[in-house]
C-alpha cells in the first residue's frame, strides 16, 4: 500500500509557500476550531457568545467584565478554558483575524457578537465568552 504523504503532495503544489509556517498554521487553526466546540458544546445558540482577538487577553476580558478573570491566569499560558470564557494563542495575527472572521460573520447561517478587522500586527490571541445580561460589556470600542 502506498504511503500518502500529504506535506509533500500539497507543498509540491506551490514551491513557494514556507513548509513550516503553513502546517504551523494549519495545525493552530484545527486546533482551535476544535476546542471551540469543545468549549461550546452541543448546539449553543452563537449570539449568547462574544469573540475577538487581542494581544492582550487580561487586559480584553477585563474590559469587557468577564467574571473570575485574573492577570495570574491570563500570563500563565496560551490557552485556557474556565467556564464561562476561552482564549488561545493562534500564533499568527492572520489565522486569528480568519478565525475570528469565522465566528463573527457567519457560523452556518449564525454569528457571535464581535466586531472583526481589529487587533494589531501582535495580535495572536483569540477569546470568547458566553456573554451575562448586566454584567459583561460587549462594546468596549469607545474604551480605545
Amino acid at each position: 500500500m502506498k504511503k500518502f504523504n500529504l506535506k509533500t503532495n500539497i507543498m509540491s503544489n506551490n514551491s513557494n509557500i514556507d513548509e513550516d509556517a503553513f502546517f504551523k498554521q494549519k495545525f493552530s487553526e484545527n486546533r482551535i476550531f476544535n476546542e471551540m466546540e469543545k468549549f461550546l458544546g452541543n448546539r449553543p445558540k452563537f449570539g449568547d457568545y462574544y469573540f475577538g482577538i487581542t494581544n492582550n487577553v487580561f487586559e480584553r476580558l477585563s474590559a469587557h467584565k468577564v467574571p473570575e478573570i485574573s492577570e495570574e491566569i491570563c500570563s500563565s499560558s496560551t490557552n485556557f478554558k474556565m467556564g464561562s470564557w476561552f482564549y488561545y494563542d493562534a500564533f499568527s495575527p492572520d489565522v486569528a483575524r480568519y478565525i475570528e472572521d469565522y465566528y463573527t460573520k457567519n457560523k452556518d447561517g449564525e454569528k457571535m457578537k464581535g466586531y472583526g478587522g481589529g487587533g494589531t500586527d501582535d495580535t495572536t490571541f483569540v477569546y470568547c465568552y458566553k456573554i451575562i445580561q448586566g454584567v459583561t460589556v460587549e462594546d468596549t470600542r469607545s474604551e480605545k
